[in-house]
Formats: structure tokens, sequence, C-alpha cells
């Protein structure tokens, strides 16, 4: 096992860094979705939903 580790420690060290930034990214986005500052589709005002914070027509009704 420690021979494994000792011959691989790059890639293993590479794929760790890579897991971080994922769990870095999805833990942003929920952030970001529980303020309400993403939209997931939202194109423009005419396609907003009404949970959209980021649209303009929606902002004045909060």
């Amino acid at each position: 096992m420690f021979t494994w580790l000792a011959e691989n420690y790059m890639t293993v060290i590479i794929i760790a860094v890579v897991a971080a930034l994922i769990i870095a990214d999805i833990v942003y986005l929920i952030r970001q979705h529980k303020k309400g500052g993403l939209c997931s589709g939202c194109q423009s005002c005419s396609g907003c939903c009404q949970s959209c914070k980021n649209c303009g027509e929606h902002k004045s009704d909060k």
C-alpha cells in the first residue's frame, strides 16, 4: 500500500486538488441558490420564474 502511494503520490495530490475544487464549486452554487442569486435557465425577464431574484421585473415585487 505504501509503495503504491509512494509511486503515485502526484496523481493522488492532483485528484485531491481537483476534488476540492469541485466540492468548493458545488458549495458556492448551493449558497448562491439559497440566496436566490442563481436562476437556472433564466435567459431574460420574459422567461423568468417567480423565484428568480436576478430579474429586474421581479426585484421590485419583493
